[in-house]
């Protein structure tokens, strides 16, 4: 049995064994009742093998209300041999199969990501850029022609293999997602919707903290979006249709010229078989003139380098309201009192970058100040 074999059985293994069945059923309940599958909608379910029980799950969920479901499983090997043996200028052009599977789909449901990443350290940034922008080409003109549902589940990226390569306690981070995850919506709207209403109002926001963290923005009059993990009507009206589950984030994109200033990251951010844990950015006349950090960083930087269109601008800032969510793992930026700032291309959130470059990082213990008002001090929520 080869290596990739052996760890594709254990995989299919741990999912029938229920690793993450606990806890499989209510979540494909949650995800099914957030995105409102109805009788009329295509749904497509992406998973890898250890996330196989929550598809069966979610799919079930969908028969249930009448939907069409298509199961689309992605494995390591598959998707390492994609970025292996495929050319640069292959990889930049949309992939036939994900621009048919967007043009079919009313709903895309995305259960986490590969098993074990270690194998994208092996794999050129200049590739892993040029497919970030194949992808672009596949998905977002569907995307921005008809209403695509869409619903990115986190628990699926929740593996040993990334545990060990972010220093993570495995049981900890997972039972943490798990309860993330299965929070009342109605508990983060109410906690969002104060925040929502006075940036509404907002003109200018100032994010500061005791490292070296001081930013200026302009919102211009920019309306926030609230991730309360349910679809509803004002989101379809307004045009926002992704959720992260767990959700609980009030997310607003500025003026894209107008950031000033430094931030600097210290929490912890896996990123492509990497954890990133300083990185510095330094923005000048509404571009970001000064890149650093650590070697993590530094591969990331290698990436940004090689990206194309608005990846210097600033792309939005967000305000975690998850009580949940824990710092120091994987869902930073929804964390309670966690203001996370995000550069590149931001068309999902109705903004005007267009790159297929975006990150984002979370400050630790930040202040945000909206027109000289307190709203989070020191990581905490000031309402």
């Amino acid at each position: 049995m080869t290596e990739h074999n052996r760890i594709f059985a254990e995989q299919i293994s741990s999912a029938r064994k229920g690793i993450i069945s606990r806890v499989a059923l209510n979540l494909a309940q949650r995800i099914v009742k957030a995105l409102a599958v109805g009788q009329k909608d295509n749904v497509t379910i992406y998973f890898y093998p250890h996330t196989l029980k929550l598809a069966e799950e979610t799919a079930e969920e969908c028969f249930r209300k009448g939907a069409d479901v298509l199961l689309n499983l992605y494995t390591d090997e598959y998707y390492e041999a994609y970025l292996t043996h495929l050319n640069e200028e292959s990889l930049r052009q949309p992939s036939d199969f994900c621009r048919s599977l967007a043009e079919t789909s009313t709903v895309e449901i995305l259960l986490g990501g590969v098993y074990d990443p270690s194998f994208f350290r092996q794999i050129p940034t200049s590739k892993l850029a040029a497919s970030a922008v194949g992808e672009s080409k596949a998905h977002l003109p569907p995307r921005r022609r008809r209403t695509i549902k869409q619903a990115s589940v986190h628990l699926g990226a929740v593996t040993r293999p990334r545990a060990k390569v972010a220093g993570y306690n495995y049981g900890k981070w997972r039972r943490m997602v798990e309860q993330a995850s299965l929070i009342d919506p109605a508990i983060l709207s109410k906690r969002g919707r104060k925040l929502s209403s006075i940036l509404s109002d907002a003109k200018r926001v100032v994010i500061a903290d005791q490292k070296g963290t001081n930013l200026k923005l302009n919102l211009k009059g920019r309306s926030p979006f609230m991730d309360d993990g349910i679809i509803d009507r004002t989101d379809l009206r307004q045009g926002f249709t992704d959720i992260e589950i767990p959700a609980g984030s009030v997310t607003v994109v500025p003026d894209e010229d107008s950031a000033e200033g430094r931030i600097v990251f210290g929490l912890p951010v896996l990123w492509r078989g990497r954890t990133i844990r300083r990185l510095e950015w330094t923005f000048r006349d509404g571009r970001v003139v000064d890149f650093r950090g650590d070697q993590g960083a530094m591969s990331l930087r290698q990436s940004w380098i090689e990206a194309a269109g608005d990846k210097d601008r600033i792309a939005s800032f967000t305000i975690g309201i998850n009580p949940k969510a824990k710092l120091g793992f994987s869902l930073n930026p929804i964390s309670a009192g966690a203001v996370s700032i995000a550069i590149g291309g931001n068309q999902d959130l109705k903004g005007r970058n267009k790159s297929s470059f975006y990150f984002q990082g979370t400050i630790e213990r930040a202040d945000l100040i909206a027109d000289g008002q307190m709203l989070v001090k020191a990581g905490k929520i000031n309402q």
